[in-house]
């Protein structure tokens, strides 16, 4: 499942529409739309606001506390910020919360070709004239955060994607509702399609990473907790586009594969693991 979070409708409406999502009505505290593998929800502008509404949807979706392995978090919408061209979507880097002065890092293992920048989040829109930390090639938002933060308690964070936006120069009155909304019609095609891909694949791999998936437990001798750790590994090399099966090919050809028994398994498990994170570094 990926959840994608916007603070304001003019935000989510592009998403809404290029994915055919239909609005839960059955939700009243805030609009939450699905379909297709996907549930979008306005969370509504702040961090208060972000918080509550990503604690509240994932926890009705996940109500044991944690993010299935194939499950996404991805959140969208507009900042403003200098160095940045107008309408530029950018992926987040890192995330400073401007109260607690606290830096978070979403992992990068996913690979986009958007390029990166750091976000700072405040409670209050950052304006030039009257900010005394405005800094060139900064992102500043109001959720981002409070977002990132309270995703983390359910899942790690290589489960968790921010994008933004460029709307403004740090002169949040100069863009109204009208004008945010044409904006983001003109520049968010690329991304829409970054993502109609990346939910393509989630769903087309599902099978033949099963199929793997369920040979490398047979051929490992794998325990319940080992398989879970399998599974989430096989799945950051779907990601990350890791290719693991060099290094279980290896295994095979030197017959440490399959395993003759349990305790091999093990044994044959980490060096699988070793070998596979040697191979990327």
């Amino acid at each position: 499942m990926i959840f994608v979070f916007c603070a304001l409708y003019q935000e989510a409406s592009n998403f809404i529409s290029h994915f055919h999502l239909k609005r839960d009505s059955s939700e009243s505290m805030f609009q939450v739309f699905r379909g297709g593998g996907i549930i979008l929800a306005i969370t509504g502008v702040g961090k208060n606001a972000a918080s509550v509404c990503v604690s509240r949807i994932l926890t009705q979706e996940r109500p044991d506390g944690r993010l299935e392995s194939g499950d996404l978090i991805l959140s969208f919408g507009c900042a403003g910020g200098l160095g940045f061209a107008k309408g530029e979507i950018l992926q987040v880097n890192r995330i400073m919360d401007s109260d607690s002065r606290r830096w978070s890092y979403p992992d990068l293992s996913i690979v986009t070709d958007f390029p990166q920048a750091p976000l700072i989040s405040s409670g209050m829109p950052v304006c030039l004239d009257a900010s005394e930390e405005a800094s060139e090639g900064f992102l500043y938002d109001m959720e981002g955060s409070a977002l990132y933060g309270a995703a983390a308690y359910f899942g790690g964070p290589h489960q968790i994607l921010i994008f933004k936006m460029v709307s403004d120069a740090l002169s949040p009155d100069s863009i109204d509702a009208k004008g945010l909304a044409a904006l983001m019609g003109a520049n968010l095609p690329p991304l829409l399609e970054w993502l109609e891909g990346l939910v393509q694949e989630e769903s087309v791999g599902d099978d033949s990473v099963n199929g793997l998936e369920e040979q490398l437990v047979r051929d490992f001798h794998l325990s319940a907790y080992q398989s879970y750790e399998l599974h989430n590994l096989l799945h950051y090399c779907t990601l990350s586009g890791m290719d693991p099966s060099p290094v279980l090919q290896e295994l095979y050809d030197s017959e440490a594969l399959p395993a003759s028994d349990k305790r091999k398994g093990t044994k044959v498990f980490e060096q699988f693991k070793s070998n596979l994170l040697t191979s990327v570094r």
